[in-house]
C-alpha cells in the first residue's frame, strides 16, 4: 500500500511539474546549466555548450511582447518593453538605462569573442600538456565563462525589470563620480580578460588570475607596480594590452568620456556632470581642456618616442629587440607616469645615460604637472613669440595662483628631493658614480618618486634615510589634473598655506589671493583620508605578512597608495591576500579617496540655519 502511494505521489508531482514548465523560463535556466557544466568541467564540448549557453541568456531580448491583453483568438503574451530608439524618448532615467544596456551588450559580445578564442586555442593543447599548463588554462576558461554569464545575466535582468529599475538609473546619473569608479573597473576588467589569453604570457605556465588582476589595475591605475617579471612573463600581446591600459588609465578614461560626450550628442545634464568631474567651469572650458589632454598627451608622448628610438637605435645592448617598440612603450609609460618598463632591471642599465635619463625626466615631468599648467605655459610662450617677435601689443595678463603654486612646488619639491637623496646616498648606491652623475641619478630619483617609478639605481641598496625621503615625495606626487598620483602638489601648498596663517593669526594665502574656505576643507579631507587609507593598509599588509620588514612593507603602501610604483623587490614576495590588497590599494590611490566619498555619498543639501558655535579644546 504504502508503494502505490508513493507512487501516486509521485506522479502528482510529476504531472504539477509538467503543467507548470511552460510558464518557467526553460531558456535562462537550460542556459545557465550548460554554462555551469563548463565551470564545473572545463572540457572541448562544455565550452561550446557553455557558448550556446551564453547565448541563449540573451533570450529575453528577442521575445515578442505587446499590451494586447489575452482574448479568445490570441494566446497571452507578455507587455511590449520600449526599444532603443523609443527609451532616448523617456526621461533621463531611462535614458541611463539605455545605455547601459548599450555598453553591457558590447560587453558581451568582446566576451563572447575572447571565450570563443580560447575555445580554438584549446584545441592545440594536445594530450602531452602537463598540468600546470592545463590547470592555467581551466582558470582563464572559468574566467571567461563567469564573465559571460554575469554579463548575460545582467542583461536578461536589466531587460526584465527594466521600467523598475528608473530609481537606480536617477541615482547614477546624478553621480558622475560613480562613473569615474566604473569606468575604471571594466577597463581593468576587461585587461584581466585578456591577459588571461594564453597568447599574451610566453608560457601558459605564467596564467594566473590575481598576477593579471594585478598587473592591469597596476597599468590602469598608472601605478608600476608589478607581481612578477613583467618583461619576461608577458608576450607583446600581453605588452600591448597592458601599454592600452596604460595609455587609456593616463589620460583619464573620464576624459575620453568627456571627448565623446563634448563633440557628440548629450544632454546638459551630462555636461554639467563631466564638468563638475573634471573640475571645470563651463562646457567650453570642458571642450578646451579634453583638446589640451589630447594633443598634449600623443604630442608629447609622440615627441619622446622619436628621441628615444634615434638614441636607441645602435645601442650594443639592443640585441634582437626592437628600438621603436621599447621606444613607443617607454616613451607613454613616462608620459603617463606609469613606470612599467620592458627591461628586467628597471633603468638601472642607463645610470650613465644622460640623453635617456633627461628624455624620461621631461616626459615624467610634463606628464604629472597638469594639463592646465600645460596650457597654461604653452599660451605664454605664444605671448612672448607674438609680443617679442611679431611686436603686437597684447593686454596683460595674470597667470593663475593654480598654475603658480604647482609650478614653484614642484620645483621646490624636485630640488628638496635631489639634494635630500644625493647626500643620503653619496657614499651608499650612488658611491661609485662621478660626482656629475650622482647629482644626475639623484635628480632622476627625486623626479620618479612623484609617481613615475622608474629608477636607476638598484632600491634594496637604498639606505633607511632615502627610502623615507622617497616616501615623503610619494605620499604628495603630482600636480592636479594629471597623470600622476598623491595628494598633489596643490593640496600640499594649501596646508602649508593654512598652517602659516593660523601660526600667525591671519586668513591663510597664496601669492597675495585669499584661499577659499570651501579649498581648505577639501585639502583636509584629501590628505585625512590619504592618511587614514594608509594606515590600514599598512595595518593589513603587516599582518599578512609579518616577516616582511616593517620598512618595506611601508614603502610598498605608500606607492600602491601614491600610484608610484617605485618598490624595494617586496610585492613580487607577497602572497595572494597581500596581492589583493595592494590590488585595491593602487585602485583607490587612483580613483581618489575623496572620489570614492563623493561617489557613495548623499546629495549635498545647503543648510538653512546656523548651528550655535563653542570652543572645542584641540592640542
Amino acid at each position: 500500500m504504502a508503494r502505490r502511494e508513493q507512487s501516486e505521489l509521485l506522479v502528482g508531482v510529476a504531472s504539477v511539474m509538467l503543467r507548470a514548465v511552460p510558464s518557467l523560463p526553460v531558456l535562462p535556466a537550460v542556459a545557465v546549466l550548460l554554462v555551469v557544466l563548463d565551470l564545473v568541467f572545463v572540457t572541448t564540448w562544455s565550452g561550446v555548450a557553455a557558448l550556446l549557453g551564453a547565448l541563449l541568456l540573451l533570450e529575453p531580448l528577442f521575445l515578442a511582447r505587446d499590451d494586447e491583453g489575452p482574448t479568445s483568438e490570441t494566446p497571452p503574451r507578455r507587455r511590449v518593453l520600449p526599444s532603443l530608439e523609443e527609451l532616448s524618448k523617456l526621461p533621463a532615467a531611462l535614458g541611463t538605462l539605455s545605455r547601459v544596456r548599450r555598453y553591457l551588450l558590447v560587453l558581451f559580445g568582446l566576451f563572447f569573442i575572447l571565450r570563443l578564442v580560447a575555445l580554438v586555442l584549446a584545441f592545440g593543447h594536445d594530450a602531452t600538456t602537463d598540468d600546470a599548463t592545463l590547470l592555467a588554462m581551466r582558470t582563464a576558461t572559468r574566467l571567461y565563462d563567469g564573465a559571460l554569464a554575469l554579463t548575460g545575466l545582467l542583461l536578461a535582468v536589466l531587460q526584465a525589470e527594466l521600467h523598475r529599475l528608473g530609481r537606480f538609473a536617477l541615482f547614477l546619473a546624478h553621480r558622475p563620480a560613480i562613473l569615474l569608479l566604473t569606468s575604471f573597473a571594466v577597463m581593468i576588467s576587461i585587461g584581466v580578460l585578456l591577459l588571461m589569453l594564453p597568447i599574451a604570457v610566453t608560457d601558459p605556465k605564467h596564467l594566473s588570475l590575481v598576477d593579471a588582476l594585478f598587473t592591469m589595475t597596476s597599468a590602469v591605475c598608472v601605478n608600476g607596480l608589478t607581481a612578477n617579471d613583467f618583461a619576461g612573463v608577458y608576450s607583446d600581446f600581453g605588452q600591448v594590452v597592458t601599454l592600452v591600459g596604460i595609455q587609456l588609465g593616463g589620460i583619464g578614461i573620464m576624459t575620453i568620456a568627456a571627448l565623446a560626450v563634448t563633440f557628440g550628442r548629450a544632454s546638459i545634464e551630462q555636461h554639467a556632470g563631466l564638468s563638475a568631474t573634471l573640475e571645470a567651469k563651463s562646457l567650453a572650458d570642458l571642450r578646451s581642456l579634453v583638446r589640451t589632454v589630447v594633443i598634449y598627451t600623443f604630442g608629447l608622448e609622440a615627441l619622446g618616442a622619436l628621441v628615444l628610438w634615434l638614441h636607441w637605435s645602435n645601442a650594443p645592448w639592443l640585441a634582437d629587440e626592437s628600438a621603436l617598440w621599447l621606444a613607443v612603450f617607454h616613451s607613454i609609460s613616462a608620459f603617463c607616469n606609469a613606470g612599467f618598463s620592458l627591461f628586467s632591471d628597471g633603468f638601472v642599465r642607463f645610470h650613465g645615460d644622460v640623453t635617456t635619463q633627461l628624455v624620461v625626466m621631461v616626459l615624467v615631468l610634463t606628464g604629472g604637472i597638469g594639463f592646465t599648467v600645460l596650457r597654461e605655459l604653452w599660451a605664454r610662450i605664444v605671448r612672448f613669440y607674438r609680443r617679442r617677435v611679431l611686436k603686437q601689443l597684447l593686454p596683460w595678463r595674470r597667470t593663475p595662483v593654480g598654475v603658480k603654486v604647482a609650478l614653484v612646488t614642484s620645483g621646490v619639491l624636485l630640488l628638496l628631493g635631489a639634494l635630500g637623496i644625493g647626500a643620503s646616498e653619496a657614499s651608499g648606491a650612488l658611491g661609485h658614480l662621478s660626482p656629475g652623475q650622482q647629482a644626475l641619478n639623484a635628480t632622476f630619483m627625486s623626479t620618479m618618486t612623484r609617481s613615475a617609478g622608474f629608477n636607476t639605481i638598484d632600491m634594496s641598496q637604498l639606505a633607511p634615510a632615502t627610502l623615507f625621503i622617497a616616501m615623503l615625495l610619494m605620499f604628495v606626487g603630482g600636480s592636479p589634473g594629471s597623470a600622476a598620483g598623491g595628494i598633489k602638489t596643490n593640496t600640499l601648498a594649501v596646508l602649508l598655506a593654512t598652517l602659516r596663517a593660523e601660526l600667525r593669526g591671519r586668513d591663510p594665502e597664496l601669492f597675495g589671493r585669499a584661499i577659499d574656505p570651501r579649498t581648505i576643507r577639501r585639502a583636509v579631507a584629501v590628505v585625512s583620508l590619504s592618511v587614514m587609507f594608509l594606515a590600514g593598509v599598512l595595518l593589513l599588509l603587516t599582518v599578512l605578512e609579518p616577516h616582511q620588514p616593517f620598512l618595506d612593507l611601508a614603502f610598498e603602501a605608500v606607492s600602491a597608495v601614491a600610484t608610484a610604483g617605485l618598490s624595494v623587490g617586496v610585492a613580487a614576495e607577497l602572497g595572494t591576500a597581500a596581492k589583493l590588497v595592494v590590488t585595491v590599494t593602487m585602485f583607490v590611490g587612483r580613483v581618489g579617496p575623496l572620489t570614492i566619498a563623493y561617489a557613495v555619498g548623499r546629495d549635498h543639501v545647503a543648510s538653512t540655519h546656523r548651528l550655535a558655535s563653542e570652543d572645542v579644546m584641540v592640542g
